[in-house]
């Protein structure tokens, strides 16, 4: 009889624990359903915020995403967090390229045909024979960007550039694989920010995609068609190119001196034509 009446109190024990842990079972589901609805509202809010180019530097709402934190996309800009510019400026890339003579002939090239593409580091460094169309006088730049897909955009080249080029090709100077550059990505980096410091360029914009960003910039002050621009830098949405017309240029100057007192405006002018 104690045996039996153990057996019964062991079975009354443990009929309460196993319904117990059912109702864990259900509780952890729900936890995880809840889980997934909090993420999926929170990635519906951010993409919400970014699509009305929410600012995380002037937005009021900052204190509360910081609180939750939530991870807002802040639209690309010309300028960084700190406010100052990605781009160089006209005086800055003629400086560049200028100091970039005294090198060698490939580090010159490099740093040329960066500034006159506008491409990334990485797409230079993929260029061989094979990608230079001498005949149309185009260079076909593959996207490295978009890894998924072979998409490919030709980009005009200066003439001089061109026959440079092929005068290289002619004496033999390509590496093995046909490439003109034979570099490592850092290699390339070093290259190029090294002439900069040659140069006395400093700041956020002393870097290869800071002559990327003044291509697009030149361009778009230069009143080269959107299109065309969006095209030769390889975006793939035309409100990113749209971006460079925000960046302050000559044209932007002599707008705003027209909104200056008369004495600065005659300055400004005097300035301009020494």
């Amino acid at each position: 009889m104690r045996e039996i009446r153990k057996c019964q109190r062991s079975d009354q024990k443990t009929a309460p624990n196993h319904v117990q842990n059912q109702k864990q079972g259900r509780a952890k589901v729900k936890f995880m359903k809840y889980n997934v609805n909090v993420c999926y509202k929170i990635v519906n809010s951010v993409s919400t915020m970014s699509e009305r180019h929410f600012d995380n530097r002037e937005n009021g709402n900052l204190p509360y995403v910081k609180e939750h934190k939530m991870e807002v996309n802040v639209p690309w800009s010309m300028h960084d967090r700190g406010g100052q510019r990605k781009y160089l400026t006209n005086n800055e890339t003629v400086s560049f390229l200028s100091v970039a003579k005294s090198e060698s002939i490939d580090v010159y090239s490099f740093c040329w045909f960066l500034a006159v593409t506008g491409c990334r580091i990485s797409e230079a460094l993929s260029i061989g024979v094979e990608s230079i169309d001498f005949s149309s006088g185009h260079v076909i730049i593959k996207c490295l960007k978009k890894r998924h897909s072979a998409i490919f955009r030709a980009v005009p080249l200066p003439l001089k550039m061109l026959d440079r080029l092929q005068e290289w090709v002619r004496k033999g100077k390509l590496s093995k694989d046909g490439r003109f550059w034979p570099w490592s990505r850092m290699t390339a980096y070093r290259k190029v920010t090294g002439v900069m410091e040659k140069a006395r360029i400093s700041g956020p914009w002393a870097v290869p995609k800071g002559l990327r960003h003044a291509f697009g910039v030149r361009a778009i002050h230069s009143g080269v068609p959107l299109n065309l621009v969006q095209r030769w830098l390889g975006h793939a949405d035309m409100k990113t190119t749209a971006i460079y017309a925000n960046a302050s240029g000559s044209e932007e100057r002599e707008i705003a001196a027209r909104a200056w007192l008369s004495e600065d405006s005659t300055y400004e002018l005097k300035r301009a034509a020494a």
